[in-house]
């Protein structure tokens, strides 16, 4: 699994795994910090062979997100 991104808390996460998720794309989650912290940081990684497809829909994502 390769590193995607670190997203800063689990919210944020839990809306680009939606997106993960219609792509047919596998990752992981892990959370930075204090265990079960609602506001510590959430990494996501991909799979090596999804990693530049994953990585065109986050800067999708992250472009879609800072532009509203």
């Amino acid at each position: 699994m390769r590193t995607l991104w670190t997203f800063e808390n689990q919210a944020k996460v839990d809306l680009f795994v939606a997106i993960l998720q219609e792509a047919d794309i596998s990752y992981e989650t892990l959370a930075k910090g204090k265990a079960n912290s609602p506001n510590g940081e959430v990494v996501i990684s991909v799979a090596e062979r999804e990693y530049e497809q994953a990585k065109k829909l986050l800067m999708k994502y992250r472009k879609r997100r800072t532009t509203t």
